[in-house]
This record gives C-alpha cells, sequence and structure tokens, in this order.
C-alpha cells in the first residue's frame, strides 16, 4: 500500500479575550451540554472558557487555542510499511 508522505508547519492559534484585549481564552473542558439542561436554550454546543489574565468567562462554539497543520511542500509517494533499500540500508 502506498501512502503520500507531506512535509507540515504546525501553528497554534489563540483566541484573544474581548474584555482585557490581553489574554487569551482556554477551554475549561466544559461544554453547554454537561451542564444544566436550562443551558440547552443556547443552541448547538458551545464551549466554556476563560480569560488567562482577566478571568473572564466566555462562550465560543469552537474550542481554543487551535492547533492547524499547514502543508511546507511537495509531497512524496512513499510505501507503507517501508521496504529496505536494496543495498540493505533502512528506508527513509
Amino acid at each position: 500500500m502506498f501512502f503520500k508522505k507531506t512535509p507540515v508547519r504546525q501553528f497554534r492559534y489563540d483566541a484573544v479575550c474581548d474584555r482585557c484585549g490581553e489574554g487569551v481564552l482556554i477551554y475549561t473542558g466544559k461544554d453547554s451540554h454537561s451542564m444544566h439542561p436550562m443551558m440547552q436554550h443556547l443552541g448547538g454546543n458551545k464551549y466554556f472558557h476563560k480569560c488567562n489574565k482577566c478571568e473572564a468567562v466566555k462562550l465560543a462554539p469552537e474550542q481554543w487555542p487551535r492547533i492547524v497543520l499547514e502543508d511546507d511542500g511537495a509531497s512524496e509517494l512513499i510505501e507503507f510499511p517501508a521496504k529496505p533499500k536494496s543495498d540493505g540500508s533502512p528506508a527513509g
């Protein structure tokens, strides 16, 4: 079986706090569906975040911070699992 191997760059995106403008929002691990049934009126799944500076609490439709991978070059076709090269050295 063959696969494409592509170099990637990794980026971290932080949501800046609307209240203080300095801190960033950190996901608390709680969402609107894990809370009291009265929270269901919020519509859709909302994630609780807390500012790491002013401690403001905010609901957001996505979890922050986010890690995004972007292609950083041309892909190459590889066989998996990799077979040793003809000279006996490991593939890579």
